[in-house]
């Protein structure tokens, strides 16, 4: 149970994710709106998927920044990879104050 709460995590969560908010969402709203609403507004959902209020300048944050190295790397691997390393430390945070 744990291996795949933790492959789900920092696998699954940040492939799918970057599929769709960088290779759908991101370029969707670049070819429509602009480079300058696709950041935000692709940051914003990012942030506001996660659902949780208090995190979601963070969050917005973090999914302006994996828009910017998916941009300007033309790669979704850069994103997921940075995506996945995100995770992970998040994941080993948790676990530490958890004392686990």
């Amino acid at each position: 149970d744990r291996i795949i709460l933790l492959a789900s995590i920092i696998v699954f969560a940040p492939l799918f994710e970057e599929i769709f908010f960088r290779g759908y969402v991101f370029r969707n709203l670049r070819d429509k709106w602009g480079s300058v609403a696709a950041y935000w507004g692709s940051a914003f959902l990012f942030g506001m998927a996660h659902m949780d209020l208090h995190n979601l300048l963070p969050l917005t944050m973090i999914g302006f920044c994996l828009a910017y190295l998916y941009e300007h790397s033309g790669s979704l691997l850069v994103p997921i990879v940075v995506h996945g390393v995100w995770n992970s430390l998040t994941v080993m945070r948790v676990l530490t104050v958890m004392g686990d």
